[in-house]
């Protein structure tokens, strides 16, 4: 075989080896002909916190021998000592002999002779790859064909069999306009330069409709459409809780600058009825030495800030203990005071109210801190309608999913501020609007928090209300099946290039990072259609 048709073999399978891995690989950067030290390596992948895996592409018309192998796959590794997987990619015919050595190197199973007791090459036997295809044009050409076609139909694209065939040949020659310089450049910017140079070279009207749906992360002017990214929390404790507390920062210090000297008691009194019995008696206002304690953990804990004993003094202050109830009711009996010291202690009720409800908020708020929030949406990158969707995705064991049935339920005190649309779960766990999301459609009732007000008035426990809210705001299934908690989310419908966002974002604790495998099934998709993201913690 001549040189040309050699450099078209080589050529050819790098471009098989691009285009396959659009369709099969996960990597998130890629650099061809990159400048290494050695200059060895043809293409190199990325993949998210590991090291690159390498691939040298090499072409001939004479039989591959055992020591050119071993020697190309030493100077590869020397080349890039840590790569993740070295692939030697051999294009062309060798010994039944030699075949056999293939085999074992890329099945690990190499013996020290398989390696020529190669010191360089037995270190990184377990990361060899090698790859034995036929110096047939037209089989490259159909392998070309044939991926191609599948990345363009995951973006959306259709091709009749003529214009794909002319695609491939141009691909094979025109291989170097995507060789980036040798820069590492993202799987985005790859895709995108390819896509960008079949619409100029072979724009066509033959557009048919068809449905393309994936799952992406994604969270408004944070984190942008992307399979993978970084474990995001909530942080409330830290941003929205500091907003909570400064009306109890404002009380707290309103009430430190109201003096109110202390003064000897005179003996409580009391009131007796008609016929003798004590209805109620008086007794003094200010705080007991418990009661006090609490006060000052509350203070430390909630404001950072603890109150002296002069925080509490209200003088000689006295409130009625009522002894009898008469069965129809009576005028409240009014606290005995200064209009000083009635202000104060009443304030003094107001903060200490105001700090148990927020120490309940803060509980909460940590509860939510202590999950990682995973903000997905549902992506119709194709041109058709599609409805009844179905999209599970397998998380690992190893993980701890927060469902409707294990999610935390707020203190009585404070469970309508987590309740309804305008609750703060709602705030914290849907995707905010923006310009190219659709939010979700809540299939339980129309509107959770107008429900929610309703019920109240009829009696209903708060917390059957809140579980009612998060039974529609979590509006998916969990099953616990080998290994993976499987979570099933169900779509009515979806528009061409369409962006939905899931009912809530996901709540996870995890000490790893995760990969969350998803398929989905529609009424319009062809086959199931299959994905990862990753999620890094």
């Amino acid at each position: 075989m001549g040189g040309r048709e050699g450099a078209w073999g080589y050529l050819a399978q790098a471009v098989v080896t691009v285009i396959n891995s659009l369709v099969e690989k996960e990597w998130t950067h890629v650099q061809i002909e990159p400048d290494t030290a050695s200059n060895k390596v043809d293409i190199a992948w990325y993949f998210d916190d590991m090291n690159p895996e390498v691939v040298q592409v090499k072409s001939s018309k004479n039989n591959f021998t055992h020591p050119d192998i071993v020697l190309w796959l030493e100077t590869l590794s020397q080349d890039v000592p840590t790569a993740a997987e070295y692939r030697l990619i051999l294009i062309g015919t060798c010994s039944d002999t030699t075949k056999k050595i293939i085999n074992r190197m890329s099945e690990n199973r190499a013996t020290d002779d398989d390696l020529n007791s190669s010191s360089v090459l037995r270190s990184v036997a377990d990361r060899v790859k090698i790859q034995l295809e036929n110096n047939d044009p037209d089989a490259l050409e159909s392998k070309i064909i044939r991926y191609l076609a599948q990345f363009l139909w995951n973006h959306g694209k259709q091709f009749n069999p003529v214009t794909l065939e002319l695609m491939a040949n141009a691909l094979g020659y025109q291989f170097m306009r995507f060789s980036t310089n040798g820069e590492k450049v993202s799987r985005e910017t790859f895709e995108r330069q390819l896509l960008d140079w079949i619409d100029y070279n072979y724009s066509t009207d033959e557009k048919p409709e068809r449905s393309n749906l994936k799952v992406n992360f994604y969270l408004s002017k944070i984190i942008p459409m992307s399979h993978a990214m970084d474990a995001q929390h909530t942080n409330l404790a830290k941003t929205l809780f500091p907003k909570l507390r400064d009306d109890a920062i404002e009380l707290y210090e309103e009430i430190n600058q109201r003096t109110v000297s202390r003064k000897e008691r005179d003996m409580p009194s009391q009131s007796t009825g008609n016929f003798g019995f004590t209805l109620y008696k008086h007794v003094p206002c200010e705080f007991g030495r418990k009661r006090k304690e609490e006060f000052k953990s509350l203070t430390l804990k909630i404001l950072g800030k603890e109150p002296d004993d002069k925080f509490f003094y209200v003088g000689n202050l006295m409130e009625p203990v009522l002894r009898v109830q008469y069965p129809w009711g009576g005028s409240p009996v009014e606290r005995i005071g200064t209009t000083e010291e009635k202000e104060k202690y009443e304030l003094m009720i107001e903060l200490e109210e105001m700090l148990q409800r927020l120490e309940s908020e803060l509980d909460m708020f940590t509860y939510l801190d202590s999950y990682y929030v995973v903000p997905m949406v549902l992506h119709n990158i194709g041109t058709k309608h599609d409805k009844k969707i179905r999209v599970k995705i397998d998380v690992p064991k190893k993980a701890t999913v927060v469902s409707q049935q294990s999610i935390k339920i707020p203190d009585v005190q404070v469970i309508q501020d987590f309740t309804g649309f305008n609750g703060i779960l709602h705030m914290v766990l849907i995707h905010p609007e923006d310009s190219i999301l659709t939010q979700y459609l809540y299939r339980a009732y129309q509107n959770p928090y107008d429900q929610v007000l309703a019920t109240l008035k009829h009696g209903e426990h708060a917390s059957e209300v809140f579980q009612r809210y998060v039974d529609s705001l979590f509006d998916f299934r969990i099953y616990e099946e080998e290994g993976q908690h499987v979570l099933v989310f169900d779509f009515a419908e979806i528009n061409p290039k369409e962006i939905l966002a899931f009912p809530c974002f996901l709540l996870i604790q995890s000490d790893e990072s995760l990969e969350l495998v998803y398929e989905i099934t529609s009424q319009n998709l062809p086959d199931v259609s299959k994905g990862t993201l990753l999620y890094t913690v």
